[in-house]
């Protein structure tokens, strides 16, 4: 009997010491709660805390907010609020996370309270006791809706834009911050025959003549400072190595933040225009020169008529054996020459010149006069 009264007082005293130890544990957890519970209540995100079954144990503020259930509605239940399409991937993130692995920034899809869905970009991981056992798990979620239509329309922008771009009838090429080429479209390929898998991420430094280069610095030098640029004419080879007179403008395209990220260059192939500018050029020039001729041909003609006049003349009273017969045939000769040059001086059609001393060009009028 005695021995009962020792054990029962013994095992009495344990369950005493063992109480006060739960106490103190309950006081340390609602210490923590007290402390983390509130943090977790002003964090802007949703919050759930679930326990290995799924079971919610705790959702905060931001959580009904955004979905329209609060604590009362879902406490130690599971919420059904996954779509058909994302159970799979959800799943496999639960697994993945049971294992010990962290699941960071997983982009998903999940109802809210009025069945609207809501694009959810969710992380999350397990915690554990003190015996290092998973017992539940921490998921944050983020809604990323707006994101997305964002996204959404900056693709429907670029596919617009680079539908305008491919459709251009003049070159155009993309560089990165880097001067590598991005992008050019089909008319690039068309003028200068390089594809844009043979320049992707490279470089265009080649097609650049080496006369060309001052002005090209020009023009990087106000890329770099943010400047646009207007039709600037220089030229540029094409893969084969002819040079192509072309006009360049450019300016630079920037990130959401404002930043700088590259350039975008249009080139227009100016071979035509510069062809009908020398072809005006040689027509005044033609112009000028067949005014000359005009004026030289008129000058030429009296003298000359004179000159052979008085030549036959002379001719019809001296005898072939006069001293002076050679000498008047002589003359006569020179004034047919006279008379064919301005024949040929009438009959100029085009602007031809020829090399005549120290880099100097003159007139040919051979060539000028010929059919």
């Amino acid at each position: 009997m005695e021995n009962q009264e020792k054990s029962l007082m013994q095992l009495t005293s344990e369950l005493e010491e063992y109480k006060a130890e739960c106490k103190k544990a309950q006081e340390v957890l609602n210490k923590c709660r007290d402390r983390y519970f509130p943090a977790m209540d002003a964090v802007p995100d949703p919050i759930v805390f679930y326990d290995v079954e799924g079971k919610v144990t705790y959702l905060n503020p931001a959580f009904t907010q955004l979905f329209g259930w609060d604590l009362d509605d879902l406490l130690n239940k599971k919420i059904d609020f996954v779509p058909e399409q994302n159970i799979k991937e959800t799943q496999e993130g639960l697994r993945r996370m049971l294992k010990g692995e962290k699941i960071l920034s997983l982009e998903t899809r999940r109802f809210t309270s009025d069945g609207k869905i809501l694009n959810i970009q969710l992380s999350s991981s397990a915690y554990k006791d003190h015996c290092d056992k998973v017992i539940g798990s921490i998921v944050i979620y983020r809604d990323i809706t707006e994101k997305k239509k964002i996204e959404v329309m900056l693709l429907e922008s670029e596919k617009k834009y680079r539908s305008a771009m491919e459709a251009a009838a003049d070159p155009i090429i993309v560089y990165d911050n880097e001067g590598l080429v991005t992008y050019f479209n089909p008319a690039f390929s068309r003028v200068f025959k390089w594809s844009l898998e043979e320049r992707i991420n490279k470089k265009m430094d080649d097609f650049v003549p080496e006369k060309n280069w001052p002005e090209t610095k020009k023009m990087i030098d106000m890329v770099v400072v943010g400047k646009f640029f207007s039709s600037i004419e220089t030229a540029r080879y094409d893969k084969n190595g002819n040079i192509i007179p072309v006009s360049i403008s450019g300016s630079t395209y920037q990130d959401e933040d404002n930043q700088v990220i590259g350039s975008v260059i249009n080139i227009q192939d100016i071979s035509e225009r510069k062809q009908a500018q020398k072809t005006l050029k040689d027509k005044e020039k033609l112009k000028g020169a067949l005014e000359m001729a005009g004026a030289v041909c008129h000058e030429l003609s009296q003298p000359a008529m004179i000159i052979a006049g008085y030549s036959k003349i002379l001719s019809m009273n001296i005898t072939k054996d006069n001293p002076l017969y050679d000498k008047v045939d002589k003359i006569k000769e020179q004034v047919d020459r006279i008379g064919a040059l301005t024949k040929k001086l009438m009959n100029i059609t085009k602007y031809e010149t020829r090399e005549y001393s120290k880099g100097k060009k003159i007139v040919d009028i051979d060539k000028a006069s010929q059919e």
